[in-house]
């Protein structure tokens, strides 16, 4: 959607779309000039997303308002510095007659403040004369930028009536799918001269948009991580999941505490069961055995794997695979092994090759 508007923040160039796989946009300026390590790579899509929603913004009946006021406050602010600038004129003036009777009084035998005084009138003439300069330079840019008082209500009231029929109808439009992606894009650079992305994080970059006119706007975008590790609140999310497990929490209660808290991954995406799990076995906190879920005349997965020495995730991976035939328990919604010394054996086997496969299915021998 900005392929050409897109500007590196950290050397300054433009950077490139790459279409393949998800697009992005690149920075290869200084690898293809120097060699050098590419400066950025961006995933497009939050990007497009958030400009987008900016452009739609600005033009919105509020901010037709907002323009409004603003322009009100500054027409108010030049009026002022005129009035000043012709303040300030009149104390030169004064100053400058002040300094001519002063001179026009003095004794001519006495030269040195004759001298003096005469030195101060030229000077005060001289202040004068660029405070004039400057208040009819200010007046000619006031009389360019203006136009007759009805001509410029009458103008101001068509702008107004024209932005805000715009800022009524250009969502809906924007949102048809019969409106052409070229199309997109041209009603974009109406208003967006460039955009800057500089990233800040693993998965936050810093968007400056640069509007027709030179006004910009700042904003920061989600664009998610590589890896978990790299995600900005990932500090925070361990530092919780450590407290809540180690005071007894199950992983499911963490998952629920860190949604109603408001604590998310990229995206906005809920934290999962499975990152909760990782998190807290790699800060090495484990359930004891007693918080763990038992079934009489059975061995639970975590128990079986703990007596045989091999990991659940291996025993999940032989389940799945066909490797241990095993049906999920209808009551108890959970892989249940007989509690039999022989099922354990034939698992011991499978994990050091003696045999392929250990069929528990009802009436199978082991």
């Amino acid at each position: 959607m900005l392929h050409g508007l897109v500007h590196c923040g950290a050397c300054g160039r433009k950077m490139t779309v790459q279409y393949h796989n998800r697009p992005r946009y690149i920075c290869r300026s200084l690898e293809q000039d120097r060699g050098l390590p590419r400066c950025q790579n961006v995933i497009a899509s939050p990007i497009d997303a958030l400009v987008v929603a900016a452009f739609l913004e600005a033009v919105a009946p509020a901010e037709v308002d907002a323009f409004e006021r603003a322009e009100a406050t500054r027409r108010e602010n030049n009026a002022a510095l005129r009035q000043a600038a012709a303040q300030q004129v009149e104390r030169l003036r004064y100053r400058a007659l002040l300094a001519e009777r002063q001179f026009g009084k003095v004794d001519p035998d006495n030269r040195l403040v004759a001298a003096e005084l005469e030195r101060r009138w030229e000077a005060a003439l001289l202040e004068l004369r660029a405070g004039e300069e400057a208040l009819a330079k200010g007046e000619r840019e006031a009389a360019a930028r203006g136009a007759p008082a009805g001509q410029a209500g009458s103008c101001q009231l068509e702008l107004r009536a024209a932005l805000t029929e715009i800022g009524e109808t250009l969502p809906p439009l924007w949102a048809d799918p019969r409106l052409m992606p070229g199309q997109r894009k041209a009603l974009l650079r109406c208003l967006v001269d460039k955009v800057v992305l500089e990233r800040t994080a693993a998965d936050r970059v810093a968007v400056r948009v640069v509007w027709v006119g030179g006004d910009w706007s700042e904003f920061v975008a989600d664009t998610g991580g590589h890896a978990l590790r790299e995600l900005s609140g990932i500090g925070t999310i361990e530092r919780l999941v450590a407290e809540m497990a180690r005071a007894g929490a199950s992983d499911a209660a963490i998952v629920e505490a860190l949604d109603a808290q408001g604590h998310h991954l990229d995206h906005g995406r809920r934290v999962l069961l499975s990152t909760i799990r990782k998190l807290r076995l790699a800060q090495g906190i484990r359930y004891r055995p007693e918080m763990r879920r038992r079934v009489a005349g059975a061995l639970t997965l975590p128990e079986v794997a703990e007596v045989v020495g091999v990991s659940q995730a291996w025993l999940h991976h032989r389940i799945r695979t066909g490797r241990i035939r095993l049906a999920l328990d209808p009551q108890h919604r959970m892989y249940l092994f007989p509690n039999d010394p022989a099922v354990l054996d034939a698992v011991r086997q499978l994990a050091n090759g003696s045999v392929k496969t250990v069929d528990l299915t009802p009436n199978v021998p082991y």
